[in-house]
């Protein structure tokens, strides 16, 4: 109706206000509404309506967080009161509940972290690690461990395939720079290719050219400072002097 209060004024108030006590606010108002609209015309009718409902909204908030925390302090004292009551009962409800959220959290934090294994990667929803089913010794299993020659053959026979690097273990070996010697077993052999398949921040150095080189070598940071001290480590060389057997090997038992 053109000469009705203003639809979206009810409906605000609605959202404060319910049942029986909105049903008598918005008849109060709308009486008052009418009678203004006679006295002084249909806008300065809304205007006073409108007025009206702003008016009323900070009242009601108040209330409804008023009486809501009237309502959750007696809320509270109901709980304590049976928890003192019935102890062993209440014991084994919140012992439960407690164990309950606590193995929820554990199962969302392994997810989320399933989820974002290798995320930092630039091409990660493209990267594909591939495995094979082996049978040996009449047992089952399945490896990461694949030919050589596995990476350049899917390059040239599937399109779908862009690039492709290889990662091999490379041994324990003794390197020296200068006086220096240092035992490492945690030393890989990869392809040129493997920044353009992984992406790695680079504190020294370019990333494009950094394994074109035979036996060039990539180290991390703590291992920089092992190895060079406060020295930039770009251009500097390790030499290998030899293979050695890890502690773990060359103990001798009885």
């Amino acid at each position: 109706m053109k000469n009705a209060p203003p639809k979206f004024a009810v409906w605000l108030l609605s959202r404060f206000l319910f049942g029986l006590e909105l049903s008598e606010k918005l008849g109060d108002l709308e009486e008052d509404f009418l009678i203004k609209q006679k006295e002084r015309g249909i806008l300065k009718a809304k205007l006073w309506y409108w007025k009206q409902i702003l008016l009323t909204i900070p009242v009601c908030i108040k209330n409804i967080f008023g009486w809501g925390g009237i309502m959750f302090q007696n809320y509270l004292k109901i709980a304590v009161r049976n928890i003192k009551k019935h102890k062993a009962f209440s014991f084994i409800n919140i012992a439960g509940l407690a164990l309950g959220m606590a193995c929820c959290i554990l199962i969302l934090l392994w997810v989320q972290d399933e989820l974002s294994f290798d995320k930092f990667n630039k091409n990660a929803d493209n990267i594909c690690r591939l495995y094979i089913d082996q049978f040996i010794n009449n047992t089952d299993g399945c490896s990461s461990k694949t030919a050589g020659i596995l990476g350049p053959t899917l390059l040239q026979n599937f399109p779908e395939v862009t690039n492709y690097t290889r990662i091999g273990y490379y041994g324990n070996y003794l390197l020296r720079y200068e006086d220096k010697e240092f035992r490492e077993g945690r030393i890989y052999a990869v392809d040129s290719s493997f920044f353009d398949v992984f992406t790695l921040p680079f504190l020294e150095g370019n990333p494009k050219t950094a394994l074109t080189k035979p036996n060039s070598l990539v180290i991390t940071k703590s291992a920089a400072k092992r190895y060079f001290g406060n020295e930039n480590p770009v251009g500097k060389i390790l030499r290998k002097s030899k293979t050695y057997k890890p502690d773990y090997l060359s103990s001798e038992t009885d």
